[in-house]
C-alpha cells in the first residue's frame, strides 16, 4: 500500500470512528468534511535569466475533516472546541529551470475555540480563534518544465 492509500486509509477509518461516536452524544459534536480543489497562483523567480521565471502550481485535491464538541451552550451563543485538519497529498509544481520540485504534500492541523451566535437557529454565524501547525513534504525529483 502506498503512502497516499494508507494515509485516505487512516483518515477514513478515523471519520468512522469519530461519526459513530459524535451520533451517540446528541447535538454536542459535530463532524464535517469538505474535499475540493487547492489554486495558488504563480510566484516570480527574483534574479533569474532564463526565460519563464515563475514557479506554478497544479490544482491539488484537497481534503478537510473537522471534528468538534460543544463546550458550553444558551440560546444566544455557544462555545466548542474543534479541530480542523487539511490534507492535499499530490501539489505538482513547476518552473522554468530544475530549481523546484515535481511535487508536495500539505497538511495542517489547527486547533481552535469556536464561537456561535444562535446556535439553535437557521442561520448561525460563527467566528473561530486558534493555531496550529503545517507539514510540507517535497519530491525528491525536480522538474525541467518550460511553459
Amino acid at each position: 500500500m502506498s503512502g497516499k492509500q494508507a494515509v485516505i486509509a487512516v483518515l477514513i477509518r478515523g471519520m468512522c470512528f469519530l461519526g459513530g461516536s459524535a451520533a451517540a452524544q446528541d447535538e454536542n459534536n459535530e463532524l464535517t468534511g469538505m474535499i475540493g480543489r487547492t489554486f495558488i497562483s504563480d510566484q516570480g523567480i527574483l534574479g533569474a535569466n532564463y526565460p519563464y521565471p515563475f514557479v506554478r502550481s497544479g490544482k491539488g485535491l484537497t481534503f478537510e475533516v473537522n471534528y468538534s464538541r460543544r463546550l458550553f451552550a444558551t440560546p444566544i451563543f455557544s462555545v466548542s472546541g474543534e479541530v480542523p485538519a487539511v490534507f492535499n497529498l499530490d501539489e505538482d509544481l513547476g518552473s522554468g529551470s530544475d530549481v523546484a520540485p515535481a511535487d508536495y504534500k500539505q497538511i495542517f492541523v489547527t486547533p481552535a475555540v469556536r464561537l456561535n451566535l444562535f446556535p439553535s437557529t437557521a442561520v448561525s454565524p460563527w467566528v473561530s480563534f486558534g493555531g496550529g501547525f503545517g507539514h510540507f513534504s517535497e519530491s525528491k525529483n525536480l522538474t525541467l518544465l518550460r511553459y
